[in-house]
C-alpha cells in the first residue's frame, strides 16, 4: 500500500513531532533519566521518524535540495578522508559526525517542507530551556543531588567556581541549551505588540541571563552579549509603522535606551547574584565572577587569589599547538584526534577548545574550511535578508546564528546534537525563504 506522504507531513503531525524532538533533548542531556542510560532512545527514535518522513517525501516527490545534499556529501567525504589520512584510530566523534551529518541532510529537508509551522518550535526550545534552567538552579542552590557534580567533595567551595550547570560533564554544552532561547525571548520582547508578552519575555530573558553569568563561562557570556546587542541595534534601526506610514526612530535615542538597558541589566544582575550569595555564604560568587572576568586581561589574578591556573594562558598555548599540528598533519588527524596528535608531538593532552581550530586540525587545512563556511554563511545571508525584510524570524535566526558563530571560537560544538538541530532550523528557513522568493518572481 502506498504511503500518503502529504498526510504524513501534515502540519499538525509535523508540529507535534518537531516539538517532541526538541523536548526529548531533556533526556538527551541528562542520561540518568533515560530509559536506556547509554543512549537517548527517545530522542533518536523521534529523529528517526523525521528522517523516515523526509525519505518518504523525497521518494514520493523525486526532489531534494541540492545545496543541503551537497553539504552532507562534502562533510561525509571530508570526515572519512581525514580519518583515512590520520595515523590515529577513529574516535567516537568520527562516527557521531558521520551519523549526524547524514541525518542533518534529511532533517533540514523535512524542516524546509514544514517551515510555515516552524515558529511554533521556538516555543518548544524555550520550554526545554526553562525546564533545564529550573533543574540546574535547584542543583546549583541545593547541591548534593545524586548523579550530578554536586556530590563531589569540595562542591560547596571550589566546585561552584566553575559555575552553573546541570550535567556532570561540562557547563559549556549546558549553556548551549540556554543561550539560544535567551536570544529568542529577546526577539519576542522586541517584536511583540502585547505588553504582557513583552514583560514576560524580558523577565525570562533576565532570569536566563543570570544563569549565564553564574556559569562563569566567559566565552558564552561574551557571545551572548555581542549577539544580543547586535540584535537590539538592528531592531532599533528598523522603521516602525505609525499612522499608515513607515517612520525611522531617532538613532541617538535608541542608543541611549540600549546603554540604559545594559546598565540596568548589569545592576539587576549584580543585585540578584548578591542576594543568591546570601544563601551560599561559603562561596563568594561576586568575587569569583569578577576574578574570572579579570583573568581575561590578567591571567595571574585567578592564580594568585585561588591558586587555580587561568584557562586563558592554556588557550593561547593551544593556538600555537594547533598551528604546529596543522604544519605536520596538513591533511588532518581525524575528528577529535587533536588531543592524541598533541600528545604524539610532545605537547601534552590538549583539546582544540575552539570549533574552528579543532576541525582545521581534525579535517585538514582544506577540509577544515567547511566549518567556517557552515557557520558564517547563515550570518551573512540572514543579515541581508533582514535588511530587506525586517521580520521576526529573520532577526531571531540571525541573532542565534551569530551567537553560534562566535561561541564556536570558545567551544567545540560540532559533536552536539543540539548544534545540528539549530543548524537545520536556520538553514531550512533560508532555503524556504529563497524558494518562496523564486515562486513569487515566477508568478
Amino acid at each position: 500500500m502506498k504511503i500518503n506522504s502529504k498526510k504524513l507531513l501534515s502540519f499538525s503531525i509535523a508540529r507535534a513531532l518537531t516539538i517532541c524532538l526538541v523536548m526529548s533533548l531533556f533526556l538527551y542531556t541528562l542520561p540518568q533519566y533515560r530509559i536506556i542510560p547509554l543512549i537517548s532512545i527517545e530522542t533518536f527514535g523521534l529523529g528517526a521518524l523525521i528522517v523516515l518522513a523526509s525519505c518518504i517525501y523525497i521518494a514520493d516527490s523525486g526532489r531534494v535540495n541540492k545545496g543541503i545534499l551537497l553539504f552532507g556529501l562534502i562533510l561525509t567525504i571530508v570526515n572519512i578522508f581525514s580519518q583515512l589520512m590520520s595515523p590515529f584510530p577513529p574516535t567516537a566523534q568520527f562516527y557521531k559526525i558521520l551519523f549526524l551529518g547524514i541525518c542533518f541532510v534529511f532533517i533540514t529537508d523535512y524542516f524546509v517542507r514544514i517551515n510555515p509551522i516552524m515558529q511554533s518550535a521556538l516555543k518548544a526550545h524555550i520550554a526545554l530551556t526553562l525546564i533545564l534552567f529550573l533543574y540546574g538552579s535547584y542543583i546549583y542552590i541545593v547541591g548534593d543531588i545524586e548523579g550530578t557534580q554536586t556530590t563531589d567533595e569540595g562542591w560547596k567551595s571550589v566546585g561552584r567556581y566553575w559555575g552553573f550547570r546541570y550535567t556532570v560533564s561540562t557547563r559549556n554544552d549546558d549553556l548551549f541549551y540556554i543561550v539560544p532561547s535567551c536570544l529568542i525571548l529577546l526577539n519576542y520582547a522586541l517584536f511583540s505588540n502585547s505588553r504582557a508578552v513583552k514583560i514576560l519575555s524580558y523577565a525570562m530573558f533576565f532570569m536566563l541571563t543570570i544563569a549565564i553569568f553564574l556559569s562563569f563561562s566567559r566565552g558564552h557570556i561574551l557571545s551572548m552579549f555581542i549577539a544580543a546587542i547586535t540584535c537590539v541595534l538592528l531592531k532599533m534601526q528598523s522603521p516602525i509603522f505609525i499612522n499608515g506610514k513607515w517612520v525611522y526612530k531617532n538613532r541617538y535615542k535608541a542608543y541611549f535606551k540600549i546603554v540604559f538597558a545594559l546598565i540596568g541589566v548589569i545592576f539587576l544582575g549584580i543585585l540578584s547574584i548578591s542576594i543568591l550569595a546570601i544563601y551560599i555564604p561559603e562561596f563568594n560568587i561576586l568575587l569569583n565572577l569578577g576574578l574570572k572576568l579579570l583573568s581575561i586581561v590578567n591571567p595571574e589574578a585567578q592564580s594568585e587569589a585561588l591558586n587555580m591556573t587561568s584557562s586563558n594562558a592554556a588557550r593561547i598555548n593551544i593556538y600555537f599547538i594547533g598551528f604546529d599540528l596543522m604544519s605536520k598533519y596538513p591533511l588532518g588527524v581525524g575528528a577529535e584526534n587533536f588531543q592524541y596528535a598533541s600528545m604524539a608531538e610532545g605537547h601534552g593532552r590538549y583539546w582544540g577548545e575552539n570549533t574552528y581550530l579543532e576541525y582545521l586540525v581534525g579535517f585538514g587545512i582544506f577540509g577544515g574550511l567547511i566549518i567556517p563556511m557552515l557557520l558564517v554563511y547563515p550570518v551573512i545571508k540572514l543579515y541581508y535578508m533582514y535588511k530587506k525584510n525586517q521580520g521576526f524570524l529573520n532577526l531571531t535566526y540571525l541573532t542565534v546564528s551569530f551567537y553560534i558563530a562566535i561561541a564556536a571560537l570558545f567551544n567545540v560544538l560540532i559533536g552536539n546534537l543540539y548544534f545540528y538541530i539549530w543548524l537545520a532550523t536556520i538553514y531550512s528557513h533560508i532555503i524556504y525563504q529563497k524558494r518562496q522568493k523564486k515562486l513569487l518572481n515566477n508568478a
